[in-house]
């Protein structure tokens, strides 16, 4: 690429050696930006170590694991119902479900089915959190 005054840009293909791409966080090099600005592909040795984040539209279900428990719910995200498996026996537990502000917006006690009515939630992310009086556990959930 050319940046309009005959510089080569990046990607550049620097000693034929640059076989692996990434995306700029600053300016190449940080920080004089001659070469290129934040948020422009660059190309860049296969052996660069990078961080990187990887996102994904598909959510099936999260595991948890606080101390004792693995707790797992389904479907997530859910519509009317929550199922909550846990190793340990919930009946008889109470719980709370938090929105992201940290607003308590329900409480409630599980029943024989661990199941909890998700219907009048919001569409949004939610903490369910209990605990057996010794070890506590959060987990997250969408209600779509």
């Amino acid at each position: 690429k050319e940046n309009g005054t005959g510089a080569t840009m990046e990607p550049d293909d620097f000693d034929t050696g640059q076989d692996a791409g990434s995306i700029a966080l600053a300016g190449w090099p940080s920080p004089f930006n001659f070469l290129g600005i934040a948020g422009q592909w660059n190309d860049i040795d296969i052996n660069n170590a990078l961080y990187f984040v990887i996102e994904t539209d598909i959510t099936v279900g999260i595991t948890e694991s606080n101390n004792e428990y693995t707790t797992f719910v389904y479907p997530n995200p859910c519509k009317d119902q929550l199922q909550v498996k846990a190793k340990q026996a919930l009946q008889g537990m109470a719980y709370q479900v938090y929105d992201l502000t940290g607003k308590l917006i329900l409480t409630d006690v599980f029943e024989n089915n661990n199941t909890i009515n998700s219907h009048p939630l919001q569409a949004g992310m939610y903490c369910l959190h209990f605990t057996d009086g010794i070890s506590p556990a959060v987990v997250r959930f969408i209600k779509q």
